[in-house]
């Protein structure tokens, strides 16, 4: 990849994100973030704004992470992992009521969604709305999910 990426001198995105990959799983977070922004300069994707996000969390440093992911999202408006990383996000800092809000924004993008389906049922369940949390579960049964 360090071949490659040295005979497009730098200009070619996705040689860019599989440096920022191997940086990545060689615990270089630094200089895997370096390339993660040069990648974004140069040719904007979903996927990539995701790996700079889990890079930010690494560092401990989940706010940044999510202004890169929120930074994403206007260039990418309807796109769900984004708001789906972002609602992860907010529920690692204990945050449930923005991590359930973003979760219903999900459904509103991709209404079969599994994950952000439970996460809201369990959010009613703990607030104490098991009536409602009950809702969400049986559709997940219906979908044909028996491990949520």
């Amino acid at each position: 990849a360090t071949l490659a990426n040295e005979v497009t001198v730098n200009k070619d995105w996705w040689w860019l994100v599989q440096l920022g990959k191997c940086q990545h799983r060689l615990d270089m977070l630094r200089d895997s973030e370096k390339h993660y922004l040069l990648s974004l300069e140069i040719q904007p994707m979903v996927d990539t704004y995701l790996y700079l996000a889990k890079i930010y969390l690494r560092l401990d440093q989940p706010l940044l992470s999510i202004s890169k992911l929120q930074e994403g999202l206007e260039k990418f408006p309807y796109e769900p992992f984004l708001l789906q990383a972002i609602a992860r996000i907010y529920e690692g800092l204990n945050d449930m009521t923005q991590s359930a809000d973003n979760y219903r924004q999900v459904l509103k993008l991709n209404n079969i969604n599994i994950e952000a389906i439970a996460c809201i049922a369990a959010n009613h369940f703990y607030n104490d709305q098991p009536e409602i949390s009950l809702n969400f579960y049986r559709r997940l049964l219906q979908m044909g999910v028996t491990t949520a």
